[in-house]
């Protein structure tokens, strides 16, 4: 790892935290319209909600290895 490394991390990790608490905020907003547009086929609208709000956001906070920032959850 080289000192860009280190820094783009020391950048990064924070700001993608305060996305992972935007997201959530901004799924609780969502929620409603989500719960709504779930009731048609395919009945996902709900989850794929929490997974780009929530769950995407927090993987890349979280659980990406260092240096890695693709945003692929595994």
């Amino acid at each position: 790892p080289t000192a860009t490394d280190y820094l783009s991390e020391i950048i990064i990790r924070p700001v993608a935290v305060i996305g992972s608490v935007t997201g959530l905020a901004m799924f609780v907003i969502a929620s409603p319209l989500s719960g709504l547009a779930s009731i048609p086929e395919p009945h996902d609208a709900f989850k794929t909600t929490w997974d780009d709000f929530v769950v995407t956001p927090y993987h890349f906070a979280f659980r990406r290895p260092f240096g890695d920032y693709s945003v692929e959850l595994n």
